[in-house]
C-alpha cells in the first residue's frame, strides 16, 4: 500500500514538473514575442503600423 502511495506521489510530482516546464516555455515564448513586437512597433512610426 505504501509503495503505491509513493508511486502516486512521484507520478504527481513528475506531472507537476512537466506542467511547470511547459508553462515556463509558454511564458518565455510569449514574452519573447511581445518584446519583438514592441521592437517592431518602436522602429516603425505609429501611422504605418497596422492595428489588426
Amino acid at each position: 500500500m505504501e509503495k503505491t502511495d509513493t508511486q502516486r506521489r512521484s507520478e504527481w510530482l513528475e506531472d507537476l514538473g512537466d506542467r511547470c516546464c511547459s508553462a515556463l516555455l509558454v511564458i518565455s515564448g510569449l514574452s519573447g514575442a511581445i518584446a519583438i513586437w514592441a521592437l517592431i512597433v518602436r522602429m516603425t512610426p505609429w501611422y504605418v503600423t497596422p492595428w489588426w
